[in-house]
């Protein structure tokens, strides 16, 4: 996608969408008017996310404050709901001058950090089902200033991901949940499991794994890992009063 440089009204230019079944696969050829621009390069493995001003999108929130809506995001489908986990994605913005003919390799980076929920404990013998719930995850990354956009108001809906328990799951240990999230913090996860008897908002077992959790950095991994089943463990909480190095600085002069 190629955007004036310089410009923070989103106003796309340019924008050129290849496929991995396309026989020029990876190279772009192409003319531009002399000039300074902004070229935004992304790869993803999942077809529904894209490149997109915020202002393009149906879903725009009329509170958004301007500083929100001038800016090109990679985005769910144009939108800022997200309905599964993302896929692998790549970037890569350069700033360029067209003046004469230009060849450029770009090698793009991955945006995306992991995110997995490994249940310690055996699954028992009257669990059917495994739900892990995602809370707050942003539909939508400005790979420029590094921000997701934060929500509607309340935020955005969760995200559940369920497995259906099969026999050989029984007894086992290490179960997994595993997605891919765009930087940043602030996440809530929950860890449910049924039994066939249980209503659907009343699992027999229940976890809160994280509640606002550390900060996911690109290209990282981040695992949660404990039991859901046994909750006999405690956790003891203690302070540590002693104050460490001590700063004095001057006031400072206007």
């Amino acid at each position: 996608m190629v955007v004036p440089a310089g410009d923070s009204l989103g106003v796309v230019i340019k924008k050129v969408t290849q496929k991995s079944t396309d026989a020029n696969f990876g190279t772009i050829r192409d003319t531009l008017p002399n000039g300074n621009y902004t070229v935004y390069f992304m790869g993803a493995t999942n077809k529904l996310m894209t490149l997109a001003p915020i202002s393009g999108s149906p879903f725009v929130d009329p509170e958004d404050p301007p500083s929100l809506i001038q800016h090109i995001y990679v985005s769910w489908d144009e939108g800022f709901y997200r309905g599964d986990t993302l896929g692998d994605i790549f970037i890569k913005v350069l700033n360029i001058k067209v003046d004469s003919r230009t060849n450029t390799d770009v090698v793009m980076e991955r945006l995306i950090g992991k995110v997995q929920v490994v249940i310690q404990d055996a699954i028992p013998a009257d669990v059917v089902r495994l739900e892990c719930n995602w809370g707050g995850m942003d539909g939508a990354f400005d790979p420029v200033r590094n921000v997701g956009h934060p929500g509607f108001g309340s935020g955005f809906p969760s995200i559940v991901y369920n497995h259906t328990v099969v026999p050989a799951d029984i007894g086992k240990k290490g179960f997994t949940f595993s997605t891919t999230d765009f930087p940043g913090y602030g996440r809530t996860i929950i860890l449910n499991g049924y039994k066939s008897t249980d209503a659907d908002l009343a699992p027999s077992y229940s976890r809160l794994v994280a509640y606002g959790y550390s900060v996911l950095a690109r290209n990282t991994t981040l695992t949660f890992s404990g039991t859901l089943f046994d909750n006999s463990s405690s956790t003891n909480v203690t302070t540590n009063p002693a104050w460490g190095a001590a700063t004095t600085l001057p006031f400072t002069d206007y």
